[in-house]
């Protein structure tokens, strides 16, 4: 795949209905891994929509929560959803604060 257009506008990947590690499958192929395809959407890149931060995949091994058994391929392009890095940084220096005081 070179370069093809995804549109996500309509999937409301900005609800507050989805929580950190919610997974979906845009791909699911069996094959070689797929390493690039969607312009704009770079592998292992993080893209923000709303509230929510997601991590693409292009050679993920385990599919989203929108595949059952229909999940027949072993290489799947998958969104998830992480962390803002803000808010990781913020629970990072949260939880050294807590060691810290611990110690004392």
């Amino acid at each position: 795949m070179n370069d093809v257009t995804i549109d996500l506008t309509g999937a409301d990947l900005a609800s507050s209905l989805w929580n950190i590690g919610d997974k979906i499958t845009l791909i699911s192929h069996t094959g070689n891994a797929i390493s690039s395809g969607f312009a704009g959407f770079d592998d292992n890149s993080s893209h923000t929509f709303g509230d929510n931060e997601w991590l693409f995949l292009y050679a993920d091994t385990i599919p989203g929560n929108n595949f059952g058994t229909e999940a027949t391929g072993d290489h799947f392009v998958t969104m998830t959803v992480i962390p803002e890095p803000g808010a990781a940084m913020l629970g990072g220096i949260g939880l050294l604060v807590w060691l810290r005081r611990r110690r004392r």
